[in-house]
């Protein structure tokens, strides 16, 4: 192990305790020099993967419109430009044959995934936030009384260590099926995991949009899973898969109050649509070059145009969009259309895209799975 693989360890533990509320206000301004640091570090000892990297130009394209927003349009933060910056480079700076050095990270990863799940299930059956700094973010939301009034079971919806409902649905969304196609666990096993995961966006968070985006993925997986398999075993399976839907339907009430409760239905709706309107009624030019600060909401896509523009905040998101389709390879094309498209959708349906947490969760995740298919077809040469 060379140095600029500890500099890939230091860069991905700064981030993952940079993007965790509960860690990170610890010590923000610690962990904002941590990160800094570490990636600066990256940089010059993996100078060389870096600009040999195929993606090199997508990923400069980037962070160039990113520059041009964050320095120029709308003035930010050293380590606001550096949460973005980060994974990126981190991508660039992670060759295949690394991923020996870096299997106990995406371990790491899977523990901060089980670890999260436990504690949203924990904060759903008590009722209690876990964590004080979750309680307090929640209580200065305009939307607080949607996920935050203990006192009611049809709204009461967990924080965990990532501090809000749809950040959390849509990290363990995708994450929860990256795990899955590592095939880290036992088949049964793996099996379980998922379903126990994906199961608390339904219980834990209440997230409508997640929650329908994953059983619509699910079914593709699992029918893709269940061609492989002799004719006993997936009888069996989508027996024990049929009751499991079945009974989630049945008593969807007791599960997922929220799903069926009109006046958060309604104002979340509202919401999105007003969200709509407000983009579409903007002048040309606002359109075009941007400046209208943050009056979105619900759309992490249009809160980045209105405030950037057509022109940089257009280029911003299609680099990226390229970007997070070319980190998948080396994965089949089922695993890299759900892990994708079920990033991509659900994260365009709320402001986390806009945000920088989730789109580097999904690329340390994502980025170490890739790397391990693409290690191991290496080793079988």
């Amino acid at each position: 192990m060379n140095i600029g693989v500890v500099f890939i360890y230091l860069v991905t533990f700064s981030l993952m305790f940079y993007f965790t509320p509960v860690l990170y206000h610890v010590n923000a301004s610690v962990l904002n020099a941590f990160m800094e640091l570490s990636t600066i570090g990256l940089c010059i000892f993996r100078t060389k993967e870096i600009f040999n990297n195929k993606i090199l130009l997508p990923v400069f394209i980037y962070m160039f419109a990113l520059f041009l927003g964050a320095f120029v349009l709308f003035p930010k933060s050293v380590s606001y430009y550096f949460g973005f910056a980060s994974p990126m480079l981190l991508c660039l700076s992670i060759k295949n044959e690394d991923y020996r050095y870096l299997k106990p990270l995406f371990v790491l990863i899977v523990a901060l995934l089980i670890s999260n799940v436990l504690i949203a299930y924990y904060e759903r059956f008590s009722m209690t936030h876990l964590f004080e700094v979750n309680a307090k973010v929640n209580k200065m939301d305009l939307l607080s009384e949607i996920y935050d009034d203990v006192n009611d079971e049809n709204h009461y919806r967990a924080m965990a260590l990532f501090g809000h409902p749809l950040t959390n649905s849509n990290i363990l969304m995708f994450l929860s099926f990256a795990v899955y196609f590592s095939k880290i666990m036992p088949s049964i096993l793996n099996k379980i995991f998922l379903f126990v995961s994906l199961l608390s966006i339904f219980y834990a968070f209440q997230s409508r949009g997640a929650a329908i985006i994953s059983v619509l993925l699910l079914i593709i997986v699992f029918w893709r899973d269940l061609m492989k398999q002799n004719n006993i075993l997936k009888v069996l399976e989508l027996f024990i898969i049929g009751l499991i839907i079945f009974y989630i339907f049945e008593n969807i009430e007791e599960i997922a109050p929220r799903f069926i409760a009109n006046g958060a239905d309604d104002e979340s709706s509202m919401y999105r649509i007003w969200t709509l309107n407000f983009y579409l009624s903007l002048p040309f030019t606002d359109k075009l070059l941007g400046g209208v600060e943050n009056p979105f909401g619900e759309n992490g896509i249009i809160m980045i145009l209105g405030e950037y523009g057509m022109i940089v905040g257009g280029i911003f998101v299609l680099s990226a969009l390229i970007i997070w389709w070319k980190v998948l390879k080396g994965l089949p094309v089922i695993e890299k259309l759900v892990l994708y498209v079920g990033f991509v959708l659900l994260a365009s349906m709320n402001n986390n895209l806009y945000y920088m947490m989730v789109p580097a969760m999904y690329m340390i995740t994502v980025l170490f799975i890739s790397r391990a298919s693409l290690y191991r077809n290496l080793s079988k040469k």
